[in-house]
């Protein structure tokens, strides 16, 4: 079709694209007067609407005047409109309204109506393949056999067109488009079906929808088969597309601006009119009204109780199409009435808005319970905050205002008192009720990257990193090893200023993070202190090799942890080849001086005294570990140390207990590990003195007994 050719009579189309302009004025105007009674408006689930009836936005009038057009219009060599609109505008509601008002239609004025959703076919190697086969399909299902024979070459017009060269046009400088280069067997097969189509008086309508969902290649695919056949006589194409995506996508698949190309394909084009967002809103509140229907607390979502924070009015900020009603409504009516009786609806809308529209921000506050509820922010909850707003930098401030309201602490302090009114209205602030809101939420054990980030952007401040670190990990202690573990892989990450901090950090609060674990099998090198020490080794590796000491007697002096430090030194100095190491040393694996190691020696064996001089010590879970590393640090003294604590015969019997294993069979074993603390000979010998002076009691004469006969066995 050349460019001074028309689709169909000039009169016609300006007549046509008057009443549209006409309905497209007519449906903001009709929004502020229409009179549908709240209780006949319903959502569907996440899908375009079909009945007009079920009209919520006021798109029928368009829909009726886009009918009536394609009923009356003959296009003597066809036509190609469009409607344009953004993702969720409603333009597949629109669609389906107009084919509805067609089907209305008596037989003789109703179009066949052929419909393609190229999405479906989507990575299909030949998208052109297969809109020729589908349209032939449909076309043989709908027509009569006389009208439709000859028609099923269009199949093939399909395998030609795909395989046909395609070049770009320029006429005076303007590009014309990418063009199909017909040859004669193509031109032959076109008029054969142009001429069917002729005959037959009824027209052909081809709608297709979603072509924004497309890769760039597939638009370009699709948009070059519909120029292939746009000229065919009665037939009309209704697309339906974002048009600033299709000629983003269009322009990267072509190499130029998609603009002037678009437009040589589409002859008549319609913007959807944008809903006024007023109506958006009162469609949304319409709907969340009748979901809450009766509850005592249907009246409070003008102002919560505290902070003054308009509930709705920050969760209309979401709003943007009538899909964002689409969707927050359908998960309300899904989550809501399952939990209607243990939460406050204002914060379950409000939660849940952030669920659908800011997914993220929502995982990070479901899994931080601690630093949201209660009636007092300290430091380290307002730092969490901050953190957490400066994540989301184009919803920041939307953000805060939601978690002021849902957590007023962070303006006030609050009182027991208002902590009790809290739970009885079963806040979200309240710690009891907390849970309540994310029933449909399953708790892992993984580190988001949200928090991951806030982490990382607090380790310039030692303290308040060490306070997330611990925060974090007090929320859900079966997690540590996978917060420890991302922070490891995600080391290259860390600011160079914050390594110093974070190393000093590790050092301080290390012991309460392994203290959350569950208790391991001693020398566990997947325990959550191993994975610790794997981290700060590399945090170290990263920063200057003549500061690592200074760094690490630092850490020492002044921090807390102990286990953390002891475990550190000591893989540093088989990094070194001390303390007992007897493998191949790499000079590149060595992290401190030979001449530096006394002094962090010394730090070390005073952090051992610490922890082996508390009472009980022999009954900890990190006994046996800390008793291995000190015979390699300092074995004298360390050897004394366990020789004195076994000569109280209910220590020895615990102390050989954790080295017995009980097979299925009933066997008893001892493990080869006990001989890394006493010799077996030597301790068999100390066992059987303590037993024939009857030393051992209650269950210990028992343990004792199977200690020796099978020690016995085992140095036969």
């Amino acid at each position: 079709m050349s460019d001074s050719e028309h689709p169909t009579d000039e009169f016609e189309v300006l007549n046509m694209l008057e009443e549209l302009s006409k309905a497209q004025a007519e449906q903001s105007q009709n929004a502020e007067e229409s009179s549908v009674h709240p209780e006949s408006r319903s959502l569907q689930a996440d899908k375009p609407l079909t009945d007009p009836a079920r009209d919520l936005l006021n798109y029928d009038s368009f829909a009726m005047t886009l009918a009536k057009s394609i009923e009356t219009m003959m296009p003597p060599e066809g036509l190609v409109m469009a409607i344009y609109g953004p993702w969720g505008a409603g333009k597949t509601t629109l669609i389906e309204f107009t084919l509805h008002h067609l089907e209305k239609l008596d037989i003789e004025k109703r179009p066949i109506v052929v419909r393609f959703n190229p999405w479906w076919f989507s990575g299909h190697e030949n998208l052109i393949r297969v809109f020729f086969e589908q349209v032939q399909i449909s076309l043989r299902n709908k027509l009569e056999q006389r009208l439709y024979a000859g028609l099923d070459v269009m199949r093939e017009l399909g395998r030609m067109v795909s395989k046909t060269p395609i070049r770009t046009v320029r006429m005076s400088g303007r590009i014309m488009g990418n063009l199909p280069l017909m040859d004669d067997d193509v031109i032959a097969i076109k008029k054969q079906v142009a001429d069917r189509l002729r005959k037959q008086k009824q027209r052909i309508l081809v709608v297709i929808d979603d072509i924004d969902r497309l890769m760039g290649e597939e638009i370009r695919q699709l948009f070059t088969a519909i120029k292939a056949i746009a000229d065919f006589p009665n037939m009309i194409y209704l697309l339906a597309f974002d048009r600033d995506i299709v000629v983003s996508s269009l322009t990267k698949a072509i190499g130029y601006d998609a603009r002037d190309y678009l437009e040589k394909i589409v002859e008549v084009g319609f913007e959807l009119p944008l809903t006024d967002h007023a109506e958006l809103l009162r469609v949304m509140s319409e709907q969340i009204d009748a979901l809450i229907g009766e509850t005592p607390e249907r009246d409070l979502f003008d102002v919560s109780l505290f902070g003054k924070v308009n509930y709705l009015g920050d969760v209309h900020e979401f709003i943007k199409t009538p899909r964002d009603v689409l969707r927050l409504i359908n998960t309300l009516s899904v989550t809501f009435p399952a939990v209607k009786e243990v939460v406050y609806p204002p914060d379950f809308v409000a939660i849940e808005a952030l669920r659908v529209f800011m997914p993220e921000a929502y995982e990070v506050i479901r899994r931080n319970k601690l630093l949201l509820t209660g009636t007092v922010a300290l430091p380290a909850h307002q730092h969490f905050l901050e953190l957490l707003v400066n994540q989301f930098p184009e919803e920041a401030e939307l953000l805060r205002r939601m978690l002021v309201g849902l957590f007023p602490k962070f303006v006030n302090n609050y009182t027991a008192s208002t902590e009790r009114i809290w739970r009885e209205q079963k806040r979200i602030c309240s710690p009891e009720s907390f849970d309540q809101y994310f029933r449909f939420s399953i708790l892992n054990n993984t580190l988001s990257q949200i928090e991951l980030n806030i982490i990382l952007d607090s380790g310039e401040d030692k303290k308040r990193m060490g306070e997330m670190v611990v925060a974090f990990a007090q929320q859900n202690p079966p997690r540590v090893g996978a917060l420890i573990r991302k922070l490891r892989d995600n080391v290259n990450n860390v600011p160079l200023p914050n390594l110093r901090p974070m190393i000093e950090a590790f050092l301080n609060i290390g012991d309460s993070l392994i203290n959350l674990e569950p208790p391991v099998p001693y020398r566990r090198y997947d325990s959550n202190r191993a994975e610790l020490v794997q981290l700060l080794l590399r945090l170290l590796r990263r920063t200057d090799p003549n500061s690592h000491a200074n760094i690490l007697e630092t850490g020492l002096r002044n921090g807390e942890a102990k286990l953390v430090p002891i475990s550190l030194i000591f893989a540093i100095g088989q990094l070194n080849g001390n303390y007992g190491y007897i493998g191949f040393v790499d000079e590149q694996d060595k992290l401190i001086h030979v001449n530096d190691m006394p002094r962090l020696h010394h730090l070390v064996l005073a952090k051992i005294d610490a922890v082996v001089g508390a009472p009980d010590f022999i009954y900890t879970r990190d006994f046996l570990d800390v008793v291995y590393m000190w015979l390699k640090i300092a074995p004298d003294a360390a050897s004394t140390w366990l020789n004195n604590t076994l000569s109280t015969p209910k220590h020895m019997a615990y102390f050989i207990r954790q080295f017995m294993t009980t097979l299925p069979n009933g066997e008893v074993i001892i493990s080869d590990d006990i001989e890394h603390y006493i010799p077996l000979n030597e301790l068999l010998d100390r066992v059987k003195t303590m037993q024939a002076k009857n030393q051992f009691t209650g269950a210990d004469v028992a343990i004792v007994r199977v200690f020796i006969d099978t020690v016995s066995k085992q140095l036969v």
